[in-house]
């Protein structure tokens, strides 16, 4: 038998000797070498023991020692990896940091680099390097807040959708009133998210979201922007549109009035006016239709109330308000536009007090110019949404989403295209209208924009500045994906900015260019370097032209400081 210790080679035969207090037997791992004797030092490398062949030494490691004269060896705890350098890449990959790995909690990595620590959630990074944790990735589950049982129908048949253009199903399980789980799989069986629905009123899904319960809300937009803007969670709110609907006035087919004004309305519904007179349709009464109160009616256009209107009829449907004025030459409804659209319902317009029209059609609502729209909006953090919600929300605004959402009468949140020719009279308004018209500048805008298509894509500013609100930055990047996906093939992308009518007209100018070039620099920052340089993107600016609402108005000022996307074919 051979034994190797170090560089040296013994011979080593076996031999009986007496045991003594000192006796032990070294044994090799492979048990093919065995050797007796008197245990006389040890250390952390080495035996040395006393035997029929003399002294001889024998490595520590891959020996096993037994005997009474066998020294206690304390089990040495495993050696722990010191912390080395990880690169935490965003979901986007679009940032990277650098750094030391020295901590891993329950939700976030933390790392040292020169410029000091930093907490990174896990959720939001890839972790890539040898020392980055093997983590599993918890399955999201998603709790949402709606505003009614209507709008889970719409997130269900929406969240089926995604789920067949991702390869995916869904389950849907019944959760109690007002309640619904959807259980998102995988075709092979494995669970991708679980979702639940579930109704609460506005202030209580404003709380729930500000304390962190709810990870998405989706309600109408007229009843929760100023509610998380009270809770001060505003600023840090994603918010997407996912459908939009409205609340029309719907008139007799044979009636002549075409438009009405807020004002009128509100004449009408208070009483003050009750025959077609004042408005050129002889002294015939009005009569009024609208359902009976319930959740759903709050807030039914300029606030009114079915409660609030002497000789109004009330109905247990829209439908039964549409077949009411249907059959009443002289008669008004208010219902939903989804309502007036599914039954052909003449549809009112809207005339503003410094005489624009606004039309409920497609556009109108997608633009949000209809004053009576309501956008189905949803609201989630800006900073640590869960990769599916994310990956959805974006799906929404496809135009692979539309069926989903037409199905419940809803339009969808798709970008819809108009020729300037069809814009009506707010191209000419300004002519007609404003005391500080440009003709010159009002002819250079006709020539830019009259071979081109507008989207009803808006963008808006905090007021008295460039710099976009929330909602607005959210759109920027779904244009971004747009280009990137090559949505818009030959065409080159104008933004052109307007004012509002305050102040010099040519300082107003100047600031609807500067605003076009705010949008651009933000679009910029979606596209590396190279990139940029490529993109066919023009800023023009026409300060005051085409206003889309009265200047008389802090927010019809808001809503004309504004820039619009174009579409112009190359060359």
């Amino acid at each position: 038998m051979t034994w190797v210790a170090g560089t040296m080679v013994f011979a080593i035969v076996p031999v009986a000797h007496a045991q003594t207090a000192q006796t032990v037997t070294l044994e090799s791992e492979n048990k093919s070498v065995t050797i007796t004797g008197e245990l006389v030092e040890f250390n952390d490398e080495t035996y040395t023991i006393r035997g029929a062949l003399g002294l001889i030494t024998v490595p520590r490691n891959g020996v096993l020692c037994t005997g009474a004269g066998c020294p206690v060896i304390e089990a040495e705890a495993p050696e722990v990896p010191a912390a080395r350098d990880v690169v935490l890449a965003s979901v986007d990959d679009e940032t990277r940091i650098t750094g030391e790995l020295i901590d891993v909690e329950a939700e976030h990595y933390v790392i040292r680099n020169a410029l000091g620590e930093f907490r990174i959630a896990i959720s939001n990074v890839e972790c890539l390097g040898e020392a980055c944790p093997a983590i599993e990735q918890p399955k999201p589950g998603i709790t949402i807040l709606t505003a009614a049982s209507e709008y889970n129908d719409v997130l269900t048949d929406l969240l089926g959708g995604y789920a067949q253009a991702h390869g995916q199903r869904i389950e849907v399980r019944a959760a109690g009133e007002g309640a619904q789980g959807v259980l998102v799989y995988s075709n092979d069986g494995e669970l991708v998210a679980e979702i639940n629905l579930e109704v609460r009123n506005p202030a209580e899904a404003a709380q729930a979201f500000s304390n962190g319960v709810a990870n998405l809300l989706v309600y109408g937009q007229n009843s929760m922007d100023e509610l998380l803007e009270a809770s001060g969670t505003a600023p840090a709110v994603s918010v997407n549109p996912l459908a939009f609907d409205g609340q029309v006035v719907v008139g007799h087919a044979g009636n002549p009035v075409r438009d009405l004004s807020i004002n009128e309305l509100n004449q009408i519904w208070s009483g003050d006016v009750t025959s077609w007179r004042p408005f050129g349709g002889g002294e015939f009464p009005i009569t009024l239709h609208m359902v009976a109160e319930g959740d759903d009616t709050d807030g039914w256009l300029t606030g009114l109330r079915a409660s609030d209107t002497p000789g109004v009829v009330t109905h247990a449907s829209e439908e039964e308000v549409v077949a009411a004025v249907e059959a009443d030459r002289n008669a008004l409804g208010i219902v939903h536009w989804a309502t007036a659209r599914k039954t052909k319902s003449k549809m009112i317009d809207m005339r503003r007090s410094c005489g624009l029209t606004s039309k409920p059609s497609e556009f109108g609502l997608r633009t949000q110019h209809y004053p009576f729209t309501n956008a189905v909006t949803s609201y989630g953090p800006e900073v640590g949404m869960q990769e599916f919600t994310k990956s959805f929300l974006d799906w929404t605004q496809t135009a692979a989403a539309a069926p989903s959402v037409s199905q419940h009468g809803y339009l969808g949140a798709q970008p819809q295209r108009i020729k300037l020719e069809d814009m009506g009279v707010a191209v000419i308004h300004t002519a007609a209208v404003e005391p500080d018209f440009d003709g010159a500048e009002f002819a250079s805008m006709m020539r830019e924009l009259r071979a081109a298509d507008r989207l009803s894509m808006t963008f808006n500013f905090i007021s008295g500045s460039t710099v976009l609100d929330q909602a607005s930055v959210e759109k920027v990047r779904r244009l971004a994906d747009s280009m990137r996906s090559n949505a818009f093939p030959d065409q080159e992308l104008l933004l052109v900015g307007f004012a509002d009518s305050t102040g010099p007209a040519a300082n107003n100018t100047a600031l609807s260019l500067r605003r076009a070039e705010a949008v651009r620099s933000v679009l910029n920052g979606e596209f590396d370097e190279a990139t940029q340089a490529a993109l066919d993107v023009v800023q023009l600016g026409y300060g005051e032209q085409m206003p889309v609402d009265c200047n008389t108005t802090d927010t019809g000022r808001e809503n004309n400081r504004r820039v619009e996307v174009w579409l112009r074919s190359k060359g």
